[in-house]
């Protein structure tokens, strides 16, 4: 699929400089002011493209997401139909929140719509109701959700049955005191009525799609091979604080063509390029970059 770049029609609200955690840039026309956001990229999926040290369903975001187009009836109110997104530290929440918010108001064709990002603790001392008028024409990510006070949890669900002109609310925090959150309380629930969990996944996961990913190009990884690509997964997490499919894929293919360099030498006098099946074999030598 072509995915063709449009520029968002986000412009940030300011609550107070200190709490927002907006990026703004000025556009060429006079007093237009633009949400600069992490990602570049429009059309594509949401979770289709986390580049991180974590995985989520194309399956289970694309459900979402059509169920809050499908669902939508405007009626002034936000008492249903927000988001909870759940993930550890450093696995692209935000980024997530952003994109869903992105398409969900294309599809619904709401045009101009403004985005607030703010951090619990932040809410907690300012409280929603406090905040509401600022926030009108707006969508709304609260992160860190899972700091969010008991008191505040329960304004959010009073607010959200007040005039919000709309507002669709994200929630994103850590997993587990998330769902420790939404159990306890069915009213924020009920409220919050869709749920995205992102995995977290282990180096052990990235090395065998790695090996699948080399297998579809027709390579395979012997022993020590595999042990120096779990290293080389592990070094680039540690230098860039997350790793994707795309990265993965970029040490493996850099892999393939180390094999081929001049010079290279297989263990053992007689030893093959190839294995039994057919496919070429990656050795360690050629995942030192």
């Amino acid at each position: 699929m072509n995915h063709k770049r449009t520029r968002s029609v986000y412009r940030s609200i300011n609550l107070n400089p200190k709490d927002m955690d907006t990026k703004k840039k000025v556009s060429s026309k006079k007093g237009r002011v633009q949400l600069k956001i992490e990602s570049k990229k429009q059309e594509v999926l949401p979770g289709q493209q986390i580049a991180v040290y974590s995985k989520v369903t194309k399956k289970e975001v694309q459900e979402v997401v059509k169920e809050l187009i499908a669902g939508y009836t405007p009626n002034g109110k936000s008492t249903d139909g927000n988001v909870v997104i759940l993930g550890e530290e450093k696995t692209g929440k935000t980024s997530l929140a952003v994109e869903i918010i992105k398409l969900v108001n294309k599809k619904r064709g709401r045009r101009n719509r403004r985005l607030a990002k703010i951090d619990a603790t932040a809410l907690n001392k300012r409280g929603f109701r406090n905040s509401l008028n600022k926030l009108l024409g707006s969508d709304l990510i609260v992160e860190n959700a899972e700091k969010l006070g008991a008191m505040i949890l329960s304004e959010v669900v009073d607010v959200s049955g007040m005039f919000t002109d709309d507002m669709l609310i994200i929630l994103e925090g850590e997993t587990e005191p998330m769902e420790k959150m939404l159990k306890d309380s069915p009213r924020l629930s009920k409220v919050f009525n869709h749920v995205i969990r992102i995995k977290q996944y282990d180096i052990k996961e990235w090395v065998e799609y790695g090996k699948r990913y080399a297998k579809d190009k027709g390579y395979v990884m012997e022993e020590l091979a595999s042990l120096a690509f779990y290293k080389a997964i592990d070094d680039y997490f540690g230098e860039h604080k997350g790793i994707g499919r795309a990265d993965v894929e970029k040490l493996v293919d850099t892999a393939i063509a180390n094999s081929h360099k001049l010079g290279r030498k297989l263990s053992g006098l007689f030893s093959s390029n190839k294995n039994d099946d057919g496919l070429y074999i990656l050795i360690e030598s050629d995942f030192i970059f």
